[in-house]
């Protein structure tokens, strides 16, 4: 059987999805499939550009492959009369960013046809799908609440979880992953200013724009923490943000309606770190419960500030969160073995 795992890329952006592909990949592959990932450029600015981008996905033919897996926008507008979907996410600029008056698109004057072209492009693409799967509830919702279709829930595992056993319990949270303006980095980091207890925090993931990087050094000088905010923009081996997982205090994530639990979360939880995460962050929180595996607070810099006093002044509380984080996440069992049938049935 040869399965292509389609994917759209923004050349020099990695981060979640671009792990899943590539762990997709890896797996269908170990399971004895012929499998490859075809990751398709794609530029969403202008806006104007999202039309002629649709339009060359729906142009691409596929000849030789018994099955598609398709996982974000546009990349799966690609037809193939076998395909399945792994929704990671749509386009959410013509979804609930323009609900909520936060979409690129209310800016163009053709905002309006552009968001019509994509609900109608991907409602009448999932429609034909032989299966439906997206990876977590909020994404279903969307779908749901959009779309007007039904998707079964399918949490993207952990690759390799052995890299994360847990270590020490340093002198600094991590605030792992992208640089990017959903992530809200600059949230901890103002944070930090209220923080009253000798804990660093430790910024690490590569900037999807240039100069995220720099701004948040910035901020941090502006607001007088930079001696206890250290921002590493670098491309991390695995073995390196793995360690810096391991021997952390605690995790910080706290990014604005995240579509997943994410991988963020999963790495802190199998070290064995409590995670302080945000009411707002949207797919964590179908993992994360406050008091149990960290804290889930208000997307506010000093109740995050607060979060991080209680975990930097108690080490046996964080400790004791941590080992709950890492229980609750095991108990979910999410797996490669039960996935990988699924995409193939």
């Amino acid at each position: 059987m040869r399965v292509l795992v389609l994917n759209a890329m923004v050349p020099f952006v990695w981060g979640g999805a671009e792990a899943l592909a590539d762990n997709l990949v890896r797996n269908l592959r170990a399971a004895g499939v012929e499998a490859e990932q075809l990751r398709i450029p794609f530029q969403w600015y202008p806006a104007e550009r999202l039309l002629d981008e649709m339009l060359a996905m729906r142009c691409l033919r596929l000849e030789g492959v018994d099955r598609v897996i398709g996982l974000k926008f546009p990349s799966y507008l690609v037809p193939h009369p076998n395909k399945v979907m792994w929704l990671i996410h749509q386009h959410r600029q013509a979804y609930d960013l323009w609900d909520s008056g936060q979409s690129e698109l209310l800016q163009f004057e053709r905002g309006p046809v552009i968001r019509h072209a994509i609900r109608a492009a991907d409602t009448t693409s999932f429609a034909g799908c032989r299966a439906l799967y997206t990876i977590a509830s909020n994404v279903a919702d969307r779908l749901r609440r959009y779309n007007g279709l039904a998707a079964e829930v399918m949490h993207m595992p952990l690759n390799e979880p052995e890299r994360y056993p847990g270590g020490e319990y340093g002198g600094y949270i991590l605030a792992a992953g992208r640089l990017a303006g959903n992530k809200r980095h600059e949230l901890l980091i103002r944070a930090m200013v209220h923080v009253r207890a000798p804990i660093r925090l430790v910024v690490a993931g590569p900037a999807d724009l240039p100069g995220t990087a720099d701004r948040l050094r910035g901020l941090a000088e502006t607001l007088g923490v930079a001696d206890r905010v250290t921002v590493d923009a670098r491309f991390l081996p695995v073995e390196e943000l793995a360690g810096l997982m391991n021997n952390a205090l605690a995790a910080a994530y706290v990014p604005s309606d995240e579509d997943a639990i994410g991988y963020v979360t999963m790495e802190a939880c199998q070290a064995a770190k409590a995670v302080i995460a945000c009411t707002d962050s949207g797919g964590l929180l179908e993992l994360l419960e406050d008091g149990v595996t960290g804290f889930v607070v208000p997307p506010d810099p000093v109740e995050l500030a607060a979060a991080i006093d209680r975990l930097a002044s108690d080490p046996a509380l964080a400790r004791r969160l941590g080992q709950q984080a890492r229980a609750v996440f095991e108990a979910r069992d999410i797996n490669w073995r039960s996935i990988v049938p699924k995409l193939l049935a």
